[in-house]
C-alpha cells in the first residue's frame, strides 16, 4: 500500500512539474507590435484616414482574422482614440422578416448608438431628449434667477401695490435728491437688461423643451401616433440634423462600424450609410469647418460583388489572417507547444483534431480551457492512458466547434451522448448473425433435450405397470415424473433407487397413498431395453446437446467481444460510409425527430464527431475529460481499475480493489 500511495505521489509531482505555464489568454483584440508583418495593413489604414478625398474605408478579411486588432493599432498609434465613434452591429437582433422595417430597425439602432454614448450635456440643444439625474442645484439657480427677475421688476417698474413710502423717503434723504436719483437710474437700467435676458432665457428654454416633443411616440393598444408627419421617411433622413449636431458637438472624427456584414442585405445598408457620411460632409456645418468625418467599416471580404466593392469605398484594406483552417497547427506549435503546452501530441494528430478551427479567438479558447480542464482534472488523469492528452484536447475542441450539443451530454442528450449510447447500433448488423447462429445452437439443444426427456419418459413409465405413481419423495419434498424427466439431478436419483417414497393411484385414478420407495433401477432397464443399458441409449442425444451448447458458448462469447470492443475499431471495421448512415440516424432521432429542433441535418458535426471516434481522439471513457471525480462508494484504485478496463489498458496482478 505504500508503494502504491508513494508511486501515486511521484506521478502527481512528475504532473505538476509537466504542467505548463500561465497560457491564459484574453480574446479581445489586440494591438499589433510594429515590427510584424501584420503591421502592413495599419500603415495602409493611417495613410488611408490621411487622405482628404478617402472618407470611406473598408477593412475587409474573414471572421477572426484582425479587422479589430488593425483597426485598434491604428487608433492607438495616431492618438485619436476620443474623436472615434464605435458601432458594433453584433449586438442588433432583427426579428423581422420585412426588409425595409429591418432596414429602419437598423438605422434607428445606430441612432440610439449615437444618443447614448456621447455625453449628454454635449445634446440638450438636439430634439434627442435623454434622461438626467435631477441635480439640486440647477434647481437652486432656477428659483434664484426667478426672484432676482421678480426683484429687477420692481426695481425697474415700481408697482404701486409694493410701493413703501418710508423706505423710499429714508433712501433720498441718506443719499441726497441727486444722488438717489443717478442710483435709481442706474438700478433700473440693471433691472430692464436683466428681465431682457431672462426673457430671452425662457423663451430659448421654451424652444428646446418644444423641439424635444417634435418626435415624440405615444403607444397605446399597439396604436402608434407620432407628431411629426414624415413617418415614412428614412431615419437618417429624418433625424439628419441631429445626427450632424451630435457629431460636431462630441468631435467624431471616425466612425467606426464593425460586424456590419452580420446582418441581412448589409449592401442595402451600406450604400445608405455612404449616403449618410455624403450628407453629413456636404452639410454647411461640416463645410464652414472644413472638417471631414471618415467611416470605416470592418466587414467580410465577400460582403459585395466585384462592381459594388469598389463603388462603396474609397479605400480597401485587406487584412491577412494571422491564422486560418490553413496554418492553425504551425501557429499552435510556435505560440504553445514549442513552450511545453500540447508536448505528448504529435504534429499530424494536432492538424486533424485542429481542422475545423478556423478563427484565433477560437483557437485561444481553446487552450485556455484545456489548460483549465487539464489541471482541474489532473488527480485522475494519472497518466495511466498515454493518450490522455490528445483525447482532452479533442473533447475541448468538439465543446468549442459544438458548444451545445457538448452542454447536452451533461444532460444525456444530444449526438455526443447518443453514438456511445447507441453503440450496439453500429455492430448489430455482425451480431445480428452471430446472433441467428446462436439461437439455431439453442434450438438444436433444445432438440436433444427433449429427445433425453422422452427417453427418461419411458423408464419412468415402467414404475406404472402395477399401480399408477404420481410423484416421488425425496427428503420431504414431492416430484411429479414430468419433474424427474426433465431434471439430470432428479433422474440421477432415480438411477441410484434413492428415492424415500412415492404416492400412487389405481387404475381408476382413484388416490390410495403413498408406500416406501421400493423399484431397482436395472429391473426397469430390463423392461425399456435389453440390448443398450440407459447411457448408451442418451449418448448421441447427449454428444449433439454438448456441442450445440459449446457452439452457444462460442458465439455469445463472440458477441460479448464485438460487444465490448472500441466503438473506434467497429467503425474502423464497417467503414466509413456505413457509419454515416449510423451516426445521421441518431442525430435524426436526437434532434431533428423532436419538437422545437432544427429540421436541417448539422453535417459538419457529424463528420467532426466521425472523424474523432474514428482516429481515437474521443472514446468510451470521455466522461473522465468533462467531470471531476470524487472519492466515496467507488475508491480511487477502483476507479482506476474501470477506466483501465475502459481503456484497454493493464494493471498490475496486484492492483488492489476496494469493492
Amino acid at each position: 500500500m505504500k508503494v502504491q500511495e508513494s508511486k501515486k505521489q511521484e506521478v502527481g509531482k512528475a504532473q505538476d512539474e509537466e504542467m505548463p505555464k500561465e497560457y491564459r489568454t484574453l480574446l479581445s483584440p489586440c494591438n499589433i507590435p510594429a515590427g510584424d508583418t501584420s503591421h502592413l495593413a495599419v500603415d495602409d489604414l493611417k495613410f488611408a484616414l490621411e487622405q482628404s478625398d478617402s472618407r470611406n474605408i473598408a477593412i475587409t478579411g474573414h471572421y477572426g482574422s484582425g479587422k479589430s486588432s488593425v483597426a485598434n493599432t491604428c487608433i492607438d498609434e495616431m492618438g485619436i482614440a476620443n474623436k472615434v465613434f464605435r458601432i458594433s452591429m453584433s449586438t442588433f437582433s432583427l426579428p423581422s422578416e420585412n426588409e425595409d422595417q429591418n432596414s429602419n430597425e437598423i438605422e434607428y439602432k445606430i441612432v440610439q448608438h449615437l444618443l447614448y454614448k456621447c455625453d449628454k450635456n454635449k445634446i440638450s440643444h438636439s430634439g434627442f431628449k435623454r434622461i438626467h439625474e435631477p441635480v439640486v442645484r440647477n434647481y437652486e439657480q432656477y428659483i434664484i434667477c426667478i426672484l432676482v427677475a421678480l426683484a429687477c421688476f420692481v426695481i425697474a417698474f415700481e408697482p404701486s401695490i409694493l410701493r413703501i413710502d418710508s423706505f423710499y423717503d429714508g433712501y433720498y434723504r441718506f443719499f441726497g435728491e441727486k444722488v438717489g436719483w443717478w442710483i435709481n437710474l442706474i438700478a433700473d437700467a440693471c433691472s430692464v437688461g436683466y428681465l431682457v435676458w431672462f426673457l430671452f432665457w425662457v423663451g430659448k428654454i421654451t424652444a428646446l423643451k418644444l423641439n424635444q416633443f417634435r418626435n415624440i411616440k405615444i403607444e397605446a393598444n399597439g396604436v402608434k401616433l407620432e407628431a411629426s408627419a414624415d413617418v415614412d421617411v428614412s431615419v437618417f433622413n429624418k433625424y439628419l440634423d441631429e445626427i450632424i449636431f451630435i457629431i460636431q458637438e462630441n468631435q467624431y472624427d471616425y466612425i467606426l462600424f464593425e460586424d456590419l456584414d452580420r446582418l441581412d442585405n448589409s449592401d442595402k445598408l451600406f450604400l445608405k450609410i455612404r449616403e449618410l457620411n455624403m450628407l453629413i460632409n456636404e452639410s454647411e456645418t461640416f463645410k464652414k469647418r472644413r472638417r471631414i468625418v471618415r467611416f470605416i467599416y470592418a466587414i467580410r471580404d465577400d460582403v459585395f460583388t466585384r462592381e459594388l466593392r469598389t463603388k462603396c469605398f474609397d479605400y480597401i484594406i485587406a487584412v491577412v489572417p494571422v491564422m486560418d483552417h490553413y496554418n492553425v497547427t504551425d501557429y499552435l506549435i510556435k505560440q504553445y507547444k514549442s513552450k511545453g503546452l500540447f508536448k505528448t501530441i504529435d504534429t499530424p494528430v494536432l492538424e486533424q483534431l485542429l481542422s475545423k478551427v478556423t478563427g484565433l479567438r477560437e483557437l485561444k479558447n481553446i487552450v485556455n480551457e484545456y489548460t483549465l480542464f487539464q489541471k482541474s482534472l489532473k488527480t485522475h488523469l494519472s497518466g495511466d492512458d498515454e493518450n490522455y492528452e490528445q483525447k482532452l484536447l479533442a473533447v475541448i475542441v468538439y465543446k468549442n466547434l459544438f458548444p451545445q450539443d457538448f452542454a447536452k451530454a451533461y444532460l444525456k442528450q444530444g449526438l455526443f451522448y447518443a453514438i456511445f449510447k447507441n453503440k450496439s447500433l453500429f455492430s448489430e448488423d455482425e451480431t445480428k448473425e452471430i446472433r441467428k447462429k446462436a439461437n439455431a445452437s439453442i434450438q438444436s439443444m433444445n432438440e436433444a433435450r427433449e429427445k433425453i426427456i422422452n427417453i427418461r419418459k419411458q423408464y419412468l413409465e415402467k414404475l406404472n405397470d402395477q399401480v399408477e405413481v404420481t410423484t416421488l419423495i425425496k427428503n420431504g419434498y414431492d416430484y411429479t415424473l414430468r419433474q424427474v424427466s426433465s431434471r439430470d439431478n432428479l433422474f440421477e436419483l432415480f438411477i441410484n433407487d434413492e428415492f424415500d417414497r412415492y404416492t400412487y393411484t389405481d387404475h381408476n385414478r382413484e388416490e390410495i397413498g403413498s408406500m416406501t420407495y421400493n423399484f431397482e433401477f436395472d429391473e426397469i432397464e430390463k423392461k425399456v431395453t435389453e440390448d443398450i443399458g440407459y447411457y448408451e441409449a442418451i449418448d448421441e442425444h447427449s454428444q449433439a446437446y454438448n456441442r450445440s451448447n459449446d457452439e452457444r458458448l462460442k458465439l455469445e462469447k463472440e458477441i460479448k467481444v464485438i460487444e465490448n470492443t472500441a466503438l473506434r475499431e467497429v467503425l474502423r471495421k464497417i467503414g466509413g460510409e456505413k457509419a454515416r448512415v449510423i451516426f445521421n440516424k441518431i442525430y435524426v432521432k436526437e434532434y431533428t425527430a423532436k419538437e422545437n429542433e432544427s429540421k436541417t441535418m448539422n453535417n459538419e458535426m457529424v463528420d467532426t464527431l466521425l472523424t474523432m471516434i474514428y482516429g481515437g481522439y474521443i472514446t468510451e471513457d470521455y466522461y473522465l475529460y468533462i467531470s471531476k471525480f470524487y472519492e466515496g462508494s467507488t475508491s480511487e484504485s477502483d476507479y482506476q481499475f474501470i477506466n483501465a478496463v475502459l481503456q484497454g489498458t493493464e494493471r498490475a496482478y496486484d492492483h488492489k480493489l476496494n469493492n
